[in-house]
């Protein structure tokens, strides 16, 4: 007989994930508009995710979890979870690749266990829950 383990998992799946801020430009009649932005991310036992953007000016915590929790999984929306607690996601045409950790998600190209002890600066991604 074959023992098959559950495989454990750091992903909280009825918790909101949120990026780092991050900014976006608009241009309106030669003047440039810029926005802070975050990503939010809530992902599904069955492979899927949902994504939202919000101005953090605009939307409070409360209704950024509101309102990713009111939408429905796209199913072209799909994650991958792989050994050593590896995840991959893509959104809009731009691959995301990284590790979970606790209450986070660290990119792939913030190296874990590669620092001594001290600050370790952002060179990627971190998405963090909403508490």
């Amino acid at each position: 007989m074959e023992n098959k383990q559950k495989k454990l998992t750091f992903l909280k799946f009825d918790q909101v994930y949120t990026s780092q801020v991050y900014i976006l430009v608009e241009w309106h009649a030669g003047i440039p508009f810029h926005h802070l932005m975050q990503r939010n991310l809530m992902f599904h036992k069955n492979g899927y995710f949902k994504t939202t953007e919000e101005y953090i000016n605009r939307t409070s915590q409360k209704e950024r979890i509101e309102n990713i929790e009111k939408m429905t999984y796209n199913p072209s929306n799909l994650y991958m979870e792989e050994d050593n607690n590896q995840i991959s996601f893509s959104i809009e045409n731009e691959k995301f690749k990284g590790t979970l950790v606790f209450n986070a998600i660290i990119g792939d190209k913030i190296k874990l266990g590669k620092y001594t002890d001290g600050i370790v600066q952002d060179t990627d991604e971190i998405y963090t829950i909403i508490e």
